[in-house]
């Protein structure tokens, strides 16, 4: 399936692995690709990309909904504990959606 799903042109254009160069002191890093497959009245639970992870939506048919939240340092530390999972008490950011931003 990964020959049928290719990012956007502007992605490409700013994907730094598909801009990396050829002098470049590392080897090029191998790049995978996941497809997320939503249906009507279906949603994504709360998750966070791995780092340096671009993500891009192709919307067929209706909308998709974004809550971008602005993280705290205490956030950051916390999930930079590594292990613990985001919805323990000492680690919610769930509760942190009255600061969120919605982008549709």
């Amino acid at each position: 399936m990964s020959s049928f799903v290719e990012p956007p042109d502007t992605m490409k254009k700013l994907f730094r692995v598909e801009n990396w160069p050829d002098d470049a002191l590392l080897a090029k890093p191998k790049v995978s690709k996941s497809c997320l497959i939503c249906v009507k009245d279906s949603y994504t639970d709360f998750h966070v990309d791995c780092g340096g992870a671009s993500a891009w939506y192709h919307v067929l048919k209706g909308e998709q909904t974004f809550y971008l939240i602005r993280l705290a340092s205490v956030d950051i530390s916390c999930m930079s504990a590594g292990g613990l999972p985001l919805t323990t008490a000492r680690c919610s950011l769930l509760t942190r959606f009255t600061n969120a931003t919605i982008a549709s």
